[in-house]
């Protein structure tokens, strides 16, 4: 049964396009809509929270964790130094990491400003 988890939510990268903020996982994509984001910062996740459901490393870190700073978020990253912050609208929060998220986070921040204007 893990194994089948980790197949469907363990993360690869993370790429951004014209639309959506897109996890790429093994057997599908998470996608989110850059319309649908409220927040997004840089950030290096916190070994102080703890995991309730998910994985804590041996296919990535992703699943439901809960920390002191952040309340309840869904992780998708790698390593803890390569992650951002993502805030929907709607509350929803999420932590996730690329190999380049200073590039991804200015991408979305400079999108989701032409947006608005």
């Amino acid at each position: 049964m893990w194994c089948g988890l980790a197949l469907y939510y363990m993360p690869l990268s993370v790429t951004v396009n014209d639309v959506d903020l897109c996890v790429n996982r093994t057997l599908c994509a998470k996608r989110i809509p850059l319309k649908e984001i409220g927040e997004i910062k840089r950030m290096t996740a916190s070994m102080l929270g703890w995991r309730f459901f998910g994985c804590d490393g041996c296919f990535g870190y992703w699943g439901w964790f809960k920390g002191k700073n952040l309340g309840k978020y869904f992780a998708y990253y790698g390593k803890e130094s390569d992650c951002f912050f993502v805030r929907l609208k709607d509350g929803r929060q999420y932590v996730l990491g690329c190999d380049n998220p200073d590039a991804i986070v200015n991408h979305i921040k400079s999108k989701i400003f032409l947006e608005t204007t």
